[in-house]
């Protein structure tokens, strides 16, 4: 199943259930204050089952020694490990680390921050569409530059509006909905979401 990031997930369990619906991409949220922080143990765990997979490992204020540093400790293939940045939007420390995709903000130099050489993507939130629809110049330089886009929803319902087509790269955060109690994915609703007709 191309073109759909499940972000978040944090436990092996439900990395299988989505593996098995044919999710190909990941996310595995590394900032401590999350709510779905993964442990380096079942990074690992995980990372040990994956075959084809592609994960992106979303950090906020680390450095770049500290980002380059996990990544290696995690021996998985590099190729597979994608940086996201999120609630971050300093240009100086930005511009020290290696490739990575940043979640776009519109109350940070995002002029500048489209421009850095090592930025190869963007994930859009949804709650940002009318300052997207008023400021052309986000679209503009992304196009120029050719960055990867996905559309991100902080939540299942927040996605529901969106026209779902196979061209579409949508990014959705594993939340609280999608629980039973805490930190604990109901997979029933899981498996009834409407996207799976889409991105199949």
């Amino acid at each position: 199943m191309k073109n759909l990031l499940l972000q978040g997930i944090y436990d092996k369990k439900t990395f299988l259930h989505l593996k098995n619906l044919g999710i190909k991409d990941f996310s595995f949220d590394l900032r401590p204050e999350s709510p779905n922080l993964m442990t380096f143990s079942e990074a690992k765990n995980i990372l040990s089952l994956a075959t084809t997979e592609h994960f992106f490992l979303v950090f906020s204020k680390e450095n770049s020694n500290t980002i380059r540093s996990y990544k290696n400790l995690l021996n998985y293939n590099p190729q597979n490990l994608t940086t996201i940045i999120r609630d971050h939007f300093q240009l100086n420390e930005l511009s020290q680390l290696d490739d990575f995709y940043w979640m776009f903000h519109p109350v940070s130099n995002w002029r500048d921050i489209l421009q850095l050489p090592q930025l190869k993507g963007v994930f859009l939130p949804l709650g940002f569409q009318d300052f997207y629809n008023l400021e052309s110049d986000v679209w503009r330089m992304i196009d120029a530059r050719g960055l990867d886009v996905f559309l991100h929803a902080s939540s299942v319902e927040q996605s529901l509006g969106l026209e779902f087509d196979q061209n579409l790269k949508l990014s959705i955060d594993l939340s609280r909905e999608l629980e039973s109690g805490y930190r604990m994915v109901d997979y029933k609703k899981l498996n009834q979401l409407k996207i799976w007709s889409v991105f199949s």
